[in-house]
């Protein structure tokens, strides 16, 4: 494919990037990164929703459809909260531009001092633990977006991040390079401000993830995370770099957004 595709973290560092620079080329976004649509003409050509922490999940189904589902782009949402939004909330979750993902369950919660385990294609629902490397299959492609995020349901691995699907996701689509902005790492938060994202009231509370590990051992998770994304993209000629106005991911090469667009 060889195009350029931005990823864009919800780190604090996105006040300090402007987006308009990137607005309608391919970028992709995730959860409440809504909440800076009012300063930016910029919006995303893919939205990924697979996290579901620290803020009223009913509030945030109203928020996926309002400022995600019925904006034209491409929508991925973790099959989990299909039935949520349907019997709960009463959402309509449907529609042409929305795919379900389906995501295995040996990674799913774990961290940095959980056990290593290998990848085991016969059984996503199989021993938890961090996993030693993404487990996607490396040879099958598929040209539908739908069928990219649902076929081999199960396959998708949410370990440490929503993000990583997006990193797993581009490399298997062969967009390169990848480049990242808004990927701070993490910088702990309190009860009343969160200093994880852009916005200090991203998360209403935090997170059980939060609230249990130190900042020390989140960032090392995900930098473990971000180094089986470098791993995966190097084995399929992938480039992935940081365009992260500082922050501490320091996993692949940075460079300045001027130097990418």
């Amino acid at each position: 494919m060889s195009e350029t595709l931005f990823v864009v973290g919800n780190g604090p560092s996105l006040k300090q990037t402007d987006l308009s620079l990137i607005a309608g080329r391919e970028s992709w976004a995730m959860n409440r990164i809504h909440l800076l649509y009012p300063y930016t003409p910029w919006r995303p050509t893919r939205w990924l929703w697979v996290d579901e922490a620290g803020h009223h999940i009913g509030d945030h189904y109203q928020e996926a459809v309002e400022h995600h589902f019925t904006r034209g782009y491409n929508c991925y949402v973790w099959e989990a909260f299909r039935e949520k939004m349907d019997r709960r909330y009463g959402v309509a979750a449907y529609g042409p531009n929305i795919a379900y993902v389906q995501l295995c369950h040996q990674h799913m919660g774990m961290d940095i001092d959980s056990l290593p385990q290998p990848v085991d294609f016969a059984a996503p629902h199989g021993p938890r633990g961090k996993p030693t490397a993404w487990h996607l299959p490396s040879t099958v492609r598929y040209p539908d977006w739908k069928e990219d995020a649902i076929i081999h349901g199960g396959h998708w691995c949410k370990f440490g991040s929503g993000l990583f699907l997006w990193l797993q996701l581009g490399v298997w689509m062969g967009f390169s390079p990848i480049v990242l902005l808004g990927c701070d790492l993490h910088k702990g938060r309190t009860e009343a401000w969160d200093a994880d994202h852009f916005d200090p009231q991203y998360e209403a509370a935090p997170s059980p993830h939060d609230q249990a590990r130190t900042p020390a051992r989140r960032n090392a998770t995900l930098v473990h995370g971000h180094e089986l994304s470098r791993a995966y993209a190097a084995s399929r000629g992938v480039e992935i770099l940081n365009a992260t106005v500082g922050g501490l991911l320091d996993v692949y090469p940075r460079v300045g957004l001027g130097e990418v667009i």
